[in-house]
């Protein structure tokens, strides 16, 4: 068991929606399961490492730095590890030896000591397809592929492109620049761009739903219930999804895809895997946007009808140990044992 301390102030319901996850179960949920693997420890000479108990852009967002780096101080003081959460698309790194966990990033601009954290989606099984029982695709002579989401054309790349000027330009003027900065790129055209020329291949079968808006402009429960279901339905149907990044280098529809036991076609753009110890290359079709169909072809090709069977058990199974809050840090957990707690 790891014992963490934490600043014990934050642990209410005002920071609730901003709180390191762990601290979420520990805290707030009680969580029996991971309960055995962590504990808050009320006294910081007996415990293994701090946690700062909020989200770091809080911080930077209030102006309230100084808060924040002393209580950082208190783990480098007494030679304790300092985990800090950061969250956003962006994410923001410190100068300042702790371990960041954070929800994507440049794997070669990312220290040892960055953790990814998964997207932590509640199980499509047991909320959207609670009608679906998990089941798997047959192999198919031509591999079908499927996206529901945000993709146009010109258009949404100008409109991506003043957005994000114009938050970045207010954010360094202000001296509010609470993320690292980031290279403009400009996703929802991206990805229009790469479905429209998937969609003329002879090879795939693909199932494409291109929205012009996030989550089809939902405003009420009822499009959203509906969309979302649109959504599920269509990784359910098809044994691929296309999976790119979005305004930060991640993609919470890899989890998506795992979690329904599909197959995630990954475009890397020099992203950092959670727990990447494991072997994500048996899980996913990790690509480039220039040899997707190259490489899904082959993919698809090789596996036999019970492999791709196996394949999708697999990824199910794999979210399930994990990719869920709990799997995730209890992963975590057994990863610092294995290496040495203060490591």
């Amino acid at each position: 068991m790891l014992r963490l301390f934490t600043f014990k102030d934050y642990l209410n319901q005002e920071y609730r929606r901003i709180v390191f996850p762990l601290l979420l179960d520990l805290h707030f949920y009680e969580n029996s399961i991971l309960n055995e693997y962590f504990q808050i420890e009320e006294h910081l000479d007996k415990s293994d490492f701090i946690v700062i108990p909020v989200d770091i852009n809080y911080f930077f967002r209030k102006r309230k730095k100084k808060v924040l780096y002393d209580m950082i101080q208190v783990g480098l003081d007494t030679n304790k590890p300092v985990w800090v959460f950061t969250g956003g698309d962006y994410g923001k790194t410190l100068n300042l030896p702790v371990h960041t966990f954070r929800l994507g990033g440049f794997d070669s601009e990312l220290s040892p000591n960055s953790y990814i954290v998964p997207a932590l989606i509640q199980d499509p099984y047991k909320t959207v397809l609670k009608d679906r029982p998990f089941s798997t695709i047959q192999k198919r002579v031509k591999p079908s592929m499927g996206f529901v989401g945000h993709a146009g054309g010109y258009k949404k790349f100008f409109t991506e492109f003043f957005s994000y000027s114009t938050e970045n330009i207010r954010s360094i003027a202000l001296g509010r620049l609470d993320h690292d900065f980031q290279w403009f790129f400009p996703s929802t055209y991206r990805r229009g761009k790469t479905l429209n020329h998937l969609r003329e291949s002879n090879s795939l079968d693909t199932d494409f739903i291109l929205r012009n808006r996030y989550r089809a402009g939902a405003k009420n429960e009822e499009v959203r219930a509906a969309t979302e279901r649109e959504f599920f339905t269509n990784i359910f149907q098809n044994l691929y999804t296309f999976c790119m990044r979005g305004t930060g280098n991640f993609s919470i529809r890899l989890y998506e895809t795992l979690a329904c036991g599909r197959i995630p076609v990954i475009v890397q753009t020099n992203g950092r895997f959670p727990l990447p110890w494991l072997k994500w290359e048996d899980h996913c079709v990790i690509t480039s946007s220039e040899r997707i169909e190259q490489d899904l072809l082959e993919f698809h090709q090789k596996l036999s009808e019970d492999e791709l069977v196996q394949f999708q058990n697999r990824n199910r199974k794999f979210w399930q140990k994990y990719l869920t809050r709990e799997g995730f840090f209890i992963e975590i957990h057994n990863h610092l044992i294995k290496r040495g707690r203060n490591d």
